[in-house]
């Protein structure tokens, strides 16, 4: 494939770029693929995003040309599995920092990886970076993005035009690092003579719609032209945020392999920032697994800085100990989250702390329940929660101001015991569902009926269970994913 390649970056209005690039070329880095582009932004607001999409991009890249090293003999593993592998071990090492470190709470970053090879480009996306196809004068999306508002608009329940004038159009539901697993959305395209590829940030498309770009495309004579005419075109534009613009132009003779030539050398380019990670996030390159299914290993942190969180900790239990008994003994009322705020009383006025989480702004956390209770287990449904107590493994439940409510007790069917390896999952009327490894079987607890009743039985191992609103229930047998759906007599 004969393609050439330009990419910019600029910090725009912003004092920091937290946007991340790296381009690898088959002529300068050895790799089985014509080229891999990763283009990444660290999310705005919150805790070390340049940090995080320079370890993201940081471990993309150095993942993919260990999978794709070009003097190894193994067949090559499928496009998408390339990438979704690359993509779980920067999730993997972004989430585990955060985790270990106070100071680095939700950091998180955008993500959008291609693979270039024989004619096809293979797109892992997550986040609201986007790719574009242009092609025949025409500018076309293949990414979706990864927010509320998109969300809002593909459901129905919001236009485009108020989707991009909303205060909520940067708020992320999917990214690398927040969380302990990512779900990247795969795109493949076959690429024909004459086609460009177009990766960027918010900060592009922010300030320059579809139509500008393409017309800006089309006035370069070359991908790196291009690439400064689009990030010059933004800024005259005002810039408020980073930009960051990688351009693929497919040369005319991209499909004919007898006639190709050589592709001039492109130099390997990569932002900065992956090279001046701090110390806190040095991600060794031997720590890459060779195995696609290999997790990344994670940082080790200090024992000096383990003894400092582990007192954090315990002056945090030790405060939230005396908050319960001030609390049990009616020095303290109670405060819920899940209902509104009494009408304050004349004369009085209260300004609860206000937390700001992805452009959204939450009230400060407040206390629901004041007795001790088990750290891994926690089922939500729409008509209350069911917490395992620390003490005793009872399940019980809990109404919306933190009261116990339900017939649930310690001497129930549904007692937990200590480092149980069963799975549990609440419908919407807030019933109960097991499914218990030992024995083999799902059985169900009726709040309303306080009484237990099997679903189903003799099955291998069942392990995660989940129930949806109609009531049909999902378990995993064997690595495999099961569907139980209740008959019209009411059996199974």
């Amino acid at each position: 494939m004969n393609i050439s390649i330009g990419a910019r970056t600029d910090v725009g209005g912003r004092s920091n770029n937290e946007d991340c690039l790296a381009v690898l070329d088959k002529e300068r880095v050895p790799i089985r693929a014509d080229a891999v582009l990763v283009i990444a932004d660290g999310m705005g607001g919150r805790s070390h995003g340049e940090e995080a999409s320079a370890i993201a991009v940081k471990i993309v890249r150095e993942t993919l040309m260990d999978l794709l090293n070009s003097s190894s003999v193994k067949p090559l593993p499928p496009a998408e599995d390339i990438l979704s592998a690359a993509m779980r071990r920067a999730n993997s090492a972004i989430f585990d920092i955060s985790q270990e470190s106070p100071e680095l709470p939700g950091m998180g970053t955008t993500c959008t990886v291609a693979l270039l090879s024989e004619g096809v480009c293979t797109l892992a996306h997550v986040g609201d970076s986007r790719a574009y196809l242009l092609r025949d004068d025409t500018i076309t999306a293949l990414t979706t993005d990864h927010t509320y508002v998109a969300e809002q608009v593909k459901a129905g329940n919001m236009s485009s035009e108020s989707a991009r004038k909303s205060r909520f159009k940067n708020v992320i539901t999917r990214a690398i690092g927040i969380a302990p697993t990512v779900e990247p959305e795969f795109t493949t395209v076959p690429l024909l003579d004459g086609d460009t590829l177009l990766f960027c940030t918010d900060g592009l498309y922010n300030v320059l719609d579809e139509s500008r770009i393409l017309e800006v495309n089309d006035g370069s004579d070359s991908a790196t032209a291009a690439a400064a005419a689009l990030l010059e075109t933004a800024r005259k534009r005002g810039l408020r945020d980073n930009v960051t613009v990688i351009v693929v132009r497919i040369a005319s003779d991209v499909l004919s392999a007898t006639s190709a030539r050589p592709s001039p050398p492109a130099e390997e380019i990569v932002c900065p920032a992956v090279e001046e990670v701090s110390t806190l996030s040095q991600i060794p390159v031997e720590t890459v697994p060779k195995s696609l299914d290999e997790p990344v290993v994670k940082p080790n942190a200090s024992t000096g800085f383990r003894y400092v969180v582990l007192c954090i900790v315990f002056a945090a239990l030790g405060a939230l100990l005396c908050f319960g008994v001030l609390f049990e003994r009616g020095y303290i009322k109670g405060i819920t989250p899940h209902v509104p705020a009494a009408k304050p009383q004349p004369g009085k006025v209260e300004h609860p702390a206000v937390v700001s989480y992805f452009g959204l702004q939450y009230a400060a956390p407040t206390q629901l329940f004041y007795k001790p209770v088990r750290p891994d287990f926690l089922q939500l449904s729409d008509n209350g929660v069911y917490v395992a107590l620390l003490q005793s493994g009872a399940v019980v439940h809990l109404n919306s101001l933190g009261q116990v409510d339900g017939h649930l007790s310690s001497v129930g069917p549904f007692s937990v015991e200590s480092g149980s390896t069963d799975y549990f999952a609440v419908d919407k009327s807030g019933d109960l569902y097991r499914s218990d490894k030992a024995s083999g079987t799902i059985t169900v607890f009726g709040r309303q009926t306080n009484q237990k009743r099997v679903i189903a039985g003799r099955l291998a191992n069942p392990a995660a269970i989940a129930v949806s609103d109609a009531g049909t229930i999902y378990v995993i047998v064997g690595e495999q994913v099961y569907i139980i759906r209740e008959m019209t007599t009411g059996k199974q």
